[in-house]
């Protein structure tokens, strides 16, 4: 195709409820690695995601949830922001966030339609949304767009981004192994592949296979700076001597997170995100603000942003009827841990039940292991 499908006044654009009934018959396709269809459906529709200003962030774990504090940042210093995620909880307009709110009807009708015009290759469920936020953060002229990867990183979808300003890994666990494989080794390498040369980036704390999987493909395409998190001054002098990583030092007392970056400001915030494994994501949010080079993130902007970020389904605290119920979207193992060491710091009700499910793939077993000495009863939800 030529140029973007025409827009004039002739152009008859399908109802909401038809464009969403196309994008869920996609959904059936499973996922399809691979950035050519998205490559060539972006250049038809003049390249939105060309002069943006993007941080792209991947990671088995914590993703979303620090892509959600560092849009939350960004607002908090009147930047105008674009945020992609996946998945959803209730509509598919949780996806696409335009200054901190779901894409209201009227726009999301407007990018579906670019996204699943006919002229354009077939794309899948994500490769469609992928496409649709693009173009809609072009459309909302947004100043920071954020963008999370959907699987892996190097043949995810969000990998067309050619230079972002700043890239992230938060995490490399275990998960979707039919598809990355079982390797951490390997799976860290599919996840660095988001990094572009002479571009900063931030890691989350990293297992030592990962580490070294992660630090050799960095000294291979000669990456920018780099900030890595530490919990500790001994992790810090070792990820410094060891791979030249500077230390976003993060000490988390239960309720307060303490981030020190290399440079710029410290902060120290009461994390609206319950545990341990959100302040490492409150400190690589920290770390790509600063990276950002954006004048207007100030102090204040980093210890609001983290204070008043607001993330469903990261034990997530909801009381009915006199009982306290916490959701948590937690779908691996590596996930689970994390859960446990917050139920660890949390008073142990007279009596705690599980509520549990997961799709068919995950190791839903391994889990459960590390789950069940944390409560009294569960229900499992095949």
């Amino acid at each position: 195709m030529k140029g973007p499908p025409a827009t004039d006044a002739a152009t008859v654009v399908p109802s909401l409820a038809t464009l969403e009934q196309q994008l869920l018959a996609r959904a059936s396709s499973g996922a399809k690695l691979g950035l050519g269809r998205v490559r060539e459906a972006l250049t038809a529709l003049g390249a939105p995601q060309n002069n943006m200003c993007v941080a792209h962030v991947a990671g088995t774990n914590g993703k979303g949830s620090s892509c959600a504090m560092l849009e939350s940042i960004a607002r908090h210093a009147g930047v105008r922001t674009g945020l992609s995620t996946s998945p959803h909880l209730r509509s598919i307009a949780e996806r696409i966030r335009l200054n901190g709110s779901a894409i209201d009807d009227a726009a999301l009708r407007r990018a579906l339609a670019l996204a699943l015009d006919q002229r354009l290759p077939p794309l899948s469920f994500f490769e469609v949304m992928t496409v649709a936020a693009l173009a809609a953060m072009k459309q909302a002229r947004s100043e920071l767009a954020i963008i999370e990867v959907g699987l892996g990183g190097r043949l995810d979808a969000s990998n067309v981004v050619a230079a972002p300003q700043v890239v992230a890994v938060t995490s490399v666990a275990r998960d979707h192994m039919p598809i990355l494989g079982d390797r951490i080794d390997a799976i860290a390498r599919e996840k660095i592949a988001i990094s572009r040369s002479g571009r900063p980036l931030v890691l989350g704390p990293l297992a030592p296979a990962a580490a070294e999987a992660v630090a050799a493909y960095c000294d291979r395409i000669a990456v920018g700076e780099v900030w890595q998190v530490a919990r500790s001054p001994r992790e810090a002098r070792h990820n410094r001597h060891r791979f030249g990583h500077r230390a976003i030092h993060c000490h988390f007392d239960g309720k307060h997170a303490h981030i020190t970056p290399p440079r710029g400001p410290s902060v120290t915030a009461t994390l609206a995100l319950a545990g341990t494994h959100q302040a490492d994501n409150a400190a690589v949010a920290v770390g790509m603000a600063l990276l950002l080079n954006e004048p207007r993130i100030d102090a204040a902007a980093l210890k609001q942003g983290l204070e008043k970020v607001v993330w469903p389904g990261r034990m997530e605290r909801r009381t009915r009827a006199g009982v306290t119920v916490w959701l948590d979207c937690a779908h691996n193992p590596h996930a689970a841990a994390a859960l446990c060491q917050l139920l660890a710091r949390m008073p142990r009700p007279r009596r705690r039940a599980l509520v549990f499910g997961a799709m068919a793939d995950k190791c839903y077993e391994n889990m459960l292991k590390f789950l069940a000495p944390w409560v009294d009863d569960c229900y499992y939800c095949p």
